[in-house]
C-alpha cells in the first residue's frame, strides 16, 4: 500500500512538473523587441545644379546649369560630406 502511494505521487509529481515551470499563456513564443533605431532627419541643402548633373541630366530634367537644386546631405559618419562631383 505504501509503495502504491509513493509510486502515485511521484507519477503525479512528474506529469505535474512540466507545468510548473511553463511561460505564461501568449507569451511563449514572442519575438524579442527590435532595437531601437536611431534615425536623424536629413538636411536639405540647396546647390548648383551643374554641380551635379551632367549636361545630359540637365536636358532630361529642364533645368540649367546654374539652377538652384535642394539635395537631401546623409549624414556619413563624422567624415565631411562632400558635395558635386568636381
Amino acid at each position: 500500500m505504501k509503495r502504491n502511494l509513493i509510486s502515485a505521487t511521484l507519477i503525479a509529481t512528474l506529469l505535474a512538473a512540466p507545468v510548473a515551470f511553463a511561460a505564461p499563456f501568449g507569451t511563449g513564443n514572442e519575438s524579442p523587441d527590435p532595437l531601437p533605431v536611431n534615425v536623424a532627419p536629413l538636411a536639405q541643402k540647396g546647390i548648383v545644379a551643374g554641380s551635379i548633373y551632367s549636361t545630359k541630366e540637365l536636358t532630361r530634367r529642364g533645368i540649367s546649369a546654374s539652377d538652384d537644386v535642394s539635395v537631401s546631405v546623409i549624414p556619413s559618419g563624422g567624415s565631411a560630406v562632400r558635395l558635386g562631383r568636381g
